[in-house]
């Protein structure tokens, strides 16, 4: 499974093309230090971005994007699994048993956690 499309803030268009490639980089997972690194800068730099509302939120905006492709491509991979007829059906089963399951086992591990 390829990772999803760079998805696209609105809130990026906002910022410099230096800040928006960041902005992109730390939203995928890089660290700070990476992220400047590969636009060419130093991680204070960054460092001083984040103290501004327009980039924390275009980070964010474009986390939640990033985020969101991850999972329809989850979904999307879930569903073909289900649907593949050279899956044996026992396998299938337990795939959509676990799934059914994951809420509820979410729920009893916040149960135990207070």
């Amino acid at each position: 499974m390829s990772p999803p499309a760079p998805a696209t803030s609105s809130a990026l268009f906002a910022l410099t093309a230096p800040q928006a490639r960041v902005a992109l980089d730390l939203a995928h997972g890089a660290t700070i230090s990476a992220a400047a690194s590969a636009a060419g800068l130093h991680r204070a730099t960054v460092h001083r971005w984040l103290r501004t509302p327009q980039f924390v939120e275009a980070v964010r905006q474009s986390r939640e994007a990033y985020a969101s492709g991850l999972r329809n491509q989850i979904f999307d991979e879930i569903k073909r699994m289900l649907n593949d007829p050279d899956l044996p059906a026992d396998q299938r089963l337990s795939l959509a048993l676990e799934i059914l399951e994951r809420p509820s086992r979410r729920a009893r591990m916040r149960q135990n956690a207070t």
